[in-house]
């Protein structure tokens, strides 16, 4: 439609909706909005294209639920995504004013889930009832002789609920005790800028201390309701 949240889209952007709709999520989506970006502001490609991903990859979150407009409208890689996409960053802006960045990350996660859990799950459990699967974030775990047909599943249902061409990635992990350099550049990238004593200690001990206090306060609830019973 070429109106949505009651608000106007023009013909560019609607096209930029329907090209999102069709982008090539099952290949490297992030490469391709790098690629057309560069493209549409005829800029040549010349920086490191693998750095530019990882940074526009990582700033999605951003692209998703940023509502300062100060940030908005500042951050280059979100100035990437609204250059190739001027329609969906307007109907993201929209989702903000009208039903708030909260309740818009409510509605993705339930879709994802119901996607997911209630369909997806659902019908790989009732064709492999004796196959454990669970999920950690969106990932899907099973054992490998049944990856071929969950990943048939999810490719199928993707595609006949959402209309889109998903990607999908498969692997075994192993426990590799080699450092890798990609995991390091990864770290690197987190602590690079923590140049001062007051960065520090806005980080030191930001997740591992609570974690360690929040176990330890179940564990000895889990004691005791075993002792109860």
């Amino acid at each position: 439609s070429s109106f949505m949240w009651c608000e106007f889209f023009t013909k560019e952007e609607i096209r930029s909706i329907n090209h999102y709709q069709h982008a090539p999520f099952q290949n490297d989506y992030y490469t391709h909005v790098i690629e057309m970006y560069f493209k549409k502001t005829k800029q040549p490609l010349q920086e490191d294209v693998k750095l530019l991903r990882q940074q526009f990859k990582k700033s999605n979150m951003y692209v998703l639920f940023e509502d300062n407009y100060n940030h908005r409208n500042h951050n280059p890689n979100i100035q990437m995504f609204q250059k190739v996409f001027p329609g969906v960053d307007k109907w993201i802006e929209q989702a903000h004013k009208v039903i708030g960045k909260s309740r818009f990350a409510y509605l993705l996660q339930r879709a994802e889930s119901y996607l997911l859990l209630n369909i997806i799950c659902r019908e790989f459990n009732e064709q492999f009832p004796s196959a454990p699967i669970f999920t950690i974030h969106d990932g899907l775990y099973t054992y490998d002789q049944y990856i071929p047909d969950l990943t048939s599943l999810v490719l199928r249902r993707c595609r006949e609920i959402t209309g889109v061409e998903v990607g999908i990635k498969t692997k075994c992990d192993q426990i590799v005790l080699e450092p890798q350099i990609e995991d390091i550049d990864m770290v690197w990238e987190e602590i690079r800028n923590v140049t001062t004593e007051k960065a520090y200690d806005k980080v030191r001990g930001r997740v591992f201390s609570s974690n360690v206090e929040r176990g330890a306060d179940f564990l000895k609830k889990m004691a005791g309701l075993r002792k109860g019973y």
